[in-house]
């Protein structure tokens, strides 16, 4: 199971909020709040990628520390 799989936004929002990050990152409007030197094992999966910027570019969460502060549901590998 993907991580994809564990969101609760419909494949088709996720692809519109991906590419609507993509060319945020193009105009230098979003921020990484955290990376790998956190020393959290899982870090790649809440702390990188596409995922993270949607959540905050869209400030799906109030606080952004929310979302990577969230414990797994499902063991990553």
């Amino acid at each position: 199971m993907g991580i994809v799989s564990l969101l609760i936004i419909p494949v088709e929002k996720l692809v519109e909020v991906v590419n609507d990050v993509k060319s945020a990152r193009g105009q230098n409007r979003t921020r990484e709040v955290c990376d790998e030197s956190d020393q959290i094992e899982n870090w790649n999966i809440y702390c990188a990628g596409e995922i993270l910027s949607a959540m905050n570019l869209h400030r799906v969460e109030l606080d952004s520390k929310t979302f990577v502060d969230r414990p797994l549901k499902k063991d990553p590998s």
